[in-house]
């Protein structure tokens, strides 16, 4: 009866010891994953660079980390994208329509604003809203040359594409502004 009871104890100090081990790996993981900044300081990641087209739009966290479904895609750009605030004030919406070359490596290398003669691949719509300006008349076009620039701006920060259908093709990207 006695042995039993010794047994049942080391089983549970056993367990015990355990605690400590698992918090010094997760202190480990939180200082490898950049959270142990301190005074202000932030940890960059390797895998990120900064891109700008203009001085003028928002920096784009260009990552290079492969993008590996069409789905995954349209996640990446539907977060990246914003409405310009020089069109929302304007009251400029619309609809733009880019079509991007994907060479074999998988990453884009020329942004069309005709729709090319050969075969292409359609990503499904992304939209973007903003506030209507009080008391302006909302423009429709499909060609204002901020909503074209913003949206040229965020496919040429699309990292590389790791889905082989695409590799070698040209995909249609449909951005909607739209004003509410």
């Amino acid at each position: 009866m006695r042995q039993k009871k010794n047994k049942k104890r080391s089983c549970t100090t056993g367990r015990l010891t355990l605690i400590p081990l698992f918090t010094l790996l997760f202190s480990v993981f939180l200082t490898l994953q950049g959270a142990g900044a301190q005074d202000g300081q932030v940890n960059e990641n390797p895998a990120l660079h900064r891109l700008r087209i203009n001085e003028s739009d928002p920096v784009i966290e260009k990552t290079t980390d492969d993008l590996c479904s069409i789905n995954a895609i349209r996640r990446f750009l539907a977060g990246k994208i914003r409405y310009p605030e020089a069109a929302a004030e304007a009251g400029q919406s619309g609809t733009v329509e880019l079509y991007a070359r994907v060479n074999n490596q998988g990453l884009i290398n020329e942004i069309l604003e005709l729709q090319p003669v050969r075969d292409y691949i359609e990503v499904n719509e992304i939209v973007i809203s903003a506030a209507a300006p009080v008391g302006k008349e909302i423009i429709v076009s499909s060609r204002h040359a901020s909503l074209v620039a913003e949206s040229r701006r965020v496919l040429m920060a699309l990292p590389r594409c790791d889905i082989q259908e695409i590799f070698g093709q040209t995909l249609k990207f449909t951005f909607k502004f739209v004003l509410q």
